[in-house]
């Protein structure tokens, strides 16, 4: 198997004072297969995206080209398809996130929060 792939990991950190903070996120990525008649990367080699690393609002893998209807198939299939990986060779993520203290003594620690949006998806080179 013969792929070229790249990937690139942009964060902005932003102090605001006291234990506030913005965070920004910018994360695209690329790989393309080629030679030995290779049409698709392996599983390994591919982007997927979604899980707490990546789009918090989806299971890892689960977000992605996939075209299917899951409202129309029945609920035995949709159990059997809710854990189906999504896979691709393009991957573009992007996150804010704001931080904040909330409490400086909850039970003896500190308790932070943050509000954030999440943004991206995986595609497919070809159909």
């Amino acid at each position: 198997m013969q792929y070229a792939k790249t990937e690139f990991d942009y964060r902005l950190y932003r102090n605001l004072g006291g234990n506030r903070q913005f965070v920004f996120r910018f994360n695209p990525g690329i790989a393309i297969p080629y030679g030995n008649n290779s049409k698709l990367l392996i599983f390994e080699k591919s982007f997927y995206s979604g899980g707490m690393n990546g789009i918090r609002a989806w299971q890892a893998r689960t977000l992605g080209p996939g075209a299917y209807n899951r409202q129309n198939l029945s609920e035995d299939l949709r159990l059997n398809l809710r854990n189906l990986d999504q896979l691709g060779e393009i991957k573009l993520e992007a996150n804010a996130e704001y931080r904040f203290r909330i409490l400086n003594n909850f039970l003896g620690a500190k308790m932070n929060g943050a509000t954030f949006v999440d943004m991206g998806n995986v595609w497919r080179l070809k159909r």
